[in-house]
């Protein structure tokens, strides 16, 4: 079983158009985080170290918590001066920020950097045999690879990926597809795309798999729509919501979940219809459109897990399977 990584795929562009899309919205907060990354679209720099920051402002505020906090990022570079650049930049940027967490770098053999010979071992300060089992353990977070590990590689910590390398046909399934292994607690992943085209990504999944795949970037104010739409029928109280949220990340026993769950299909029993099929298909549409991170903010924050959860817990009471 493996995980869809089509799904988290988005190039740098379209990820920062789902923040400006909320400028000037009072539910939408400006952190400085997200500053620093309007800045870097704006600008359009081509440097690593501009880069590289952007990297490290997602990986905490977007990935660091993803997979009970053992999720891990890998950077695909064009080349292997590339890749050094990379674990410099990172490696700093993490220091700066007193970040516990560490880098890797990967590549095949010595190379010649700025006058230094380097190799894996030496700037790793372990065998290159080990690093397949490092990357698992402790607080390396980054893997930063030239080539190397873009095919064949198995780790099912690895949720997200920065992509700094023009990708082609089968290349781009292989790449990409170092995500999709399945693991407890994983349930996405995330790819920012610095240099490929939306369209390319897409054209060239296409020829592996038939389905409709990479739609456009989430809208936050059809997420808005949504969650209006539901609560407009009233199916649940705010009370419910968060009693049934509490019961659930606490791991309480489906005992206790489900008389809130069943007092809330009879409210959406009593519905005609229409009422019904509109209900379950903004329930069905909100989970999977509605990352945490397209809404910020107190009440989006909290509504986004809240509701995510409720609707989820609700169509599985409400399926015919049920």
């Amino acid at each position: 079983f493996i995980l869809d990584v089509r799904k988290g795929y988005t190039t740098y562009q379209r990820y920062y158009r789902i923040r400006k899309t909320g400028k000037g919205d009072p539910m939408f907060e400006r952190t400085q985080a997200m500053k620093k990354l309007r800045a870097f679209v704006e600008r359009q720099p081509e440097t690593v170290g501009e880069k590289a920051k952007v990297m490290v402002e997602h990986f905490h505020n977007v990935t660091a918590h993803k997979i009970g906090g053992e999720a891990r990022a890998m950077v695909i570079t064009a080349g292997i001066e590339r890749a050094i650049d990379y674990f410099y930049n990172i490696k700093n940027l993490l220091a700066e920020r007193n970040s516990p967490y560490e880098v890797i770098v990967a590549f095949t053999g010595d190379f010649n950097y700025h006058g230094n010979t380097v190799n894996e071992a030496s700037l790793n300060g372990f065998p290159s045999s080990q690093i397949e089992k490092k990357i698992k353990t402790g607080n390396y977070r980054f893997l930063i690879v030239a080539d190397k590990f873009q095919t064949g590689y198995d780790e099912p910590l690895l949720h997200t990926m920065y992509v700094d390398k023009p990708l082609h046909g089968v290349k781009t399934v292989q790449t990409l597809s170092r995500l999709n292994r399945t693991a407890p607690k994983k349930s996405d992943t995330c790819v920012l795309d610095f240099v490929n085209k939306h369209e390319d990504i897409e054209r060239d999944f296409q020829e592996f798999y038939k389905t409709t795949i990479l739609s456009t970037e989430t809208d936050p104010n059809k997420l808005n729509d949504l969650l209006a739409t539901i609560e407009g029928y009233e199916i649940y109280t705010t009370a419910e919501v968060e009693l049934l949220n509490e019961k659930f990340w606490s791991k309480a026993p489906r005992q206790e979940i489900d008389p809130i769950l069943d007092t809330c299909v009879e409210r959406f029993n009593q519905l005609d219809d229409e009422g019904k099929v509109e209900c379950k298909s903004a329930m069905s549409s909100w989970q999977p459109s509605c990352p945490p991170q397209a809404l910020s903010g107190k009440r989006s924050r909290r509504s986004s897990r809240c509701s995510s959860t409720s609707c989820h817990a609700f169509r599985w009471k409400t399926s015919p399977k049920a």
